[in-house]
């Protein structure tokens, strides 16, 4: 059977293992007082562990392999951050270990001591290529234990965007303004058009937009004739009007080219999802609020939603989903999932980011209630986990199972999932 180092942390961790009259390869008495802390960095495997080998007390570390040879293969013995190293944990093998020092490294043998039913349940997991290789299992689990995972890692998600945003914070001299500006920018883009708006955003700078946040019609034509559309000649009044107020505030404050339309895509794309269409949402949602950033931290997220909904394009628009063609009549608010998208990529990790830079856990807790406050997304990661018996409730569930799914599932990651975890424990 193929055991896997990652298993053998797994054990060692969680103390998975027969302790029944305890002896080094030596054969000296060992009692395990702590096994450490597992580390995921350079150097040996768990940190600060404590034992009694014998009559004597040590504290260090713990370094675990598969086979004895292992610790010679690595050059351990000539590594002096293993000098450290009290105990090595094996499956198997008799190779003495020695530190650079040439002193003895007290060895603990595993092979025996690990449960067959377990050693079976973790091939089962190890050989199967489903999606999810505990489906079939998920049924034994506690609910108790499936929320648990759920928001351990909702929270991992939204510390991981935070940390792109907190980036920014440092790139944009602490000016969370700029940045909510920007991230919204970049959403606005729902992915096909996203790189031509992050360049948009960072094209013209949140102070200019601010400056003209009173006067929908100025944010448009900056935002249009940045984007690249209003080049060339045009054939309403409307667009002509735009054209000369872009031309005069792009000299006026000197702003640099134009995006080149070819950037955008339209292709396959349903009108409603039109660039030019989401471009003129943008501007009206920064007219509407005209601080951000602020709202965002002063309102509830129930408003945050309302606000959002009430969102809609310039009257233009009305009767166009591009330049000149005209179009039925229709009031071009942001679609249910577009607001939905806004709130999950772009406020909840800003206000996730914020709670890391003032260590002020009431944001996080607010990230987590806009979250809490949207209905599930639905997609295909969403259908493996509805299919397994695991049914989204909210938004905070299912970003919390589409992180399981890639950091965890994806990944093989069992061994560090609390849903692994207890399917692979030993039976009591």
């Amino acid at each position: 059977m193929r055991i896997s180092e990652d298993f053998l942390h797994f054990i060692w961790q969680y103390q998975y293992f027969d302790k029944t009259d305890l002896r080094t390869a030596e054969g000296e008495v060992l009692h395990i007082i702590h096994p450490g802390f597992h580390n995921t960095h350079a150097g040996p495997d768990f940190k600060e562990a404590k034992l009694r080998i014998g009559s004597v007390d040590w504290s260090g570390h713990v370094e675990i392999h598969v086979q004895a040879k292992e610790w010679q293969q690595h050059a351990h013995q000539t590594d002096k951050a293993y000098d450290s190293v009290v105990l090595h944990v094996v499956l198997q093998g008799t190779s003495a270990t020695y530190r650079s020092d040439g002193s003895l490294v007290p060895c603990l043998v595993l092979n025996g001591r690990i449960a067959e039913d377990m050693l079976a349940r973790y091939q089962d997991f190890d050989r199967n290529q489903a999606p999810i290789k505990c489906a079939s299992q998920l049924t034994k689990v506690s609910s108790l234990v499936v929320l648990s995972e759920i928001e351990k890692r909702v929270i991992a998600r939204l510390n991981r965007k935070s940390a792109a945003i907190l980036e920014q914070i440092e790139e944009a001299s602490g000016d969370w303004e700029e940045v909510t500006y920007r991230q919204l920018g970049k959403n606005f883009g729902f992915k096909v058009n996203e790189d031509p708006f992050v360049r948009l955003v960072h094209s013209i700078p949140y102070k200019l937009i601010a400056k003209y946040r009173g006067d929908a019609r100025l944010l448009e034509a900056l935002l249009l004739g940045q984007a690249g559309f209003l080049s060339g000649e045009l054939n309403t009044d409307y667009l002509i009007g735009l054209q000369k107020e872009y031309e005069f505030l792009r000299h006026k404050h000197q702003l640099g080219a134009p995006l080149s339309k070819a950037l955008w895509r339209f292709l396959r794309l349903r009108p409603a999802n039109f660039p030019l269409l989401r471009i003129a949402q943008f501007a009206a949602l920064l007219h509407k609020i005209p601080h951000l950033f602020a709202y965002c931290l002063e309102s509830e997220p129930s408003l945050i939603l309302k606000s959002l909904k009430e969102v809609k394009a310039s009257p233009y628009w009305d009767t166009h989903y591009t330049l000149e063609e005209k179009s039925v009549v229709r009031v071009k608010k942001l679609g249910k999932s577009s607001i939905e998208s806004l709130l999950i990529n772009s406020v909840a990790p800003l206000l996730a980011a914020y709670a890391q830079h003032t260590q002020e856990e009431k944001w996080m807790e607010k990230a987590q209630d806009v979250l809490q406050e949207l209905k599930a997304e639905e997609n295909h990661i969403l259908s493996h986990w509805w299919s397994a018996g695991i049914e989204a409730q909210s938004a905070f569930d299912s970003q919390g199972l589409i992180e399981l799914m890639n950091e965890g599932c994806k990944k093989s990651a069992c061994l560090r999932c609390g849903i692994g975890v207890s399917l692979l424990k030993p039976a009591k």
